[in-house]
Parts: C-alpha cells; sequence; structure tokens
C-alpha cells in the first residue's frame, strides 16, 4: 500500500492541545486556521484540500458519499502532513492519512454532510487547510 494511503488503526485517538501541554488561548492560534463557521475550505497560503465530490448529492441529507482527497503543499519547509477528520467542529478528530506534502486518498462510503477534512503539517500540529463536505437541498 502506497505511504500517501495508510490504513487508520481502529483504536486511533488523536492528541488533543491538553493532552501535551500545549496551549490553547487565543496566543496559541494566532496564524492558524480555526474551524469555519461557514461550509467550504479555508487554508493557509501554499496549501490547497481538495475534496471530490465536496457536495453530497440528491434529496437525502443524510446521504453518505465516497470521496477523493487531495493535498498539495508548496512550503519547502513542510515535507509530512496528516489528514485528519472530524463529524463537525465540536467532535474529536481521528486521523485519516498521513504522507508527502503532495499526496491523495480515497475514503469509503461514509462521507456525510457537516463533516470536515482538517490537513496538519505533521511536524508542528499546524492546521493548513480545513475543507467542510457540504448538502445542496432538494429544488
Amino acid at each position: 500500500m502506497p505511504q500517501d494511503h495508510l490504513p487508520v488503526p481502529a483504536d486511533y485517538q488523536p492528541l488533543r492541545a491538553k493532552d501535551i501541554g500545549a496551549r490553547t488561548d487565543s496566543a496559541a492560534t494566532t496564524g492558524t486556521v480555526a474551524a469555519p463557521s461557514v461550509v467550504g475550505s479555508t487554508a493557509m497560503p501554499g496549501a490547497t484540500l481538495q475534496v471530490k465530490p465536496d457536495v453530497i448529492p440528491g434529496c437525502d441529507p443524510l446521504a453518505k458519499i465516497a470521496a477523493k482527497i487531495h493535498w498539495q503543499v508548496t512550503d519547502a519547509a513542510i515535507t509530512r502532513v496528516t489528514l485528519e477528520i472530524s463529524e463537525d467542529p465540536h467532535s474529536v478528530r481521528k486521523l485519516f492519512a498521513q504522507g508527502g506534502a503532495n499526496g491523495e486518498a480515497t475514503t469509503g462510503n461514509w462521507v456525510a454532510q457537516g463533516m470536515q477534512f482538517h490537513l496538519l503539517d505533521a511536524a508542528t500540529g499546524k492546521e493548513l487547510a480545513t475543507h467542510v463536505v457540504i448538502h445542496h437541498p432538494c429544488r
């Protein structure tokens, strides 16, 4: 299996800032991408995160899809990244993929409306980009 498509262990639990003694006040998050309050993408300069498709099709807002995720980081100082997922801005993140500054991964048929993909610098944990999957209601 290619290194950028590693499976996620069933018992994976991401570290939280408080688990490692990191600061969690506003000074600690300056310059990072906050969890978006609206749907879509946010990214630091030099980082790209694409989710395709990024819209749940059809009339069922509870439908699930498979998606292809592609990332690219042009900052030469960032050589490894992790891709985490969360069900919403307040849920625990889980590791989905890890690899080099450029890579891609394919999900199973479990991506739902509101799911968030978070691209992080593996060395520092700095969030580089976030993408939220949306659903367009039927017309």
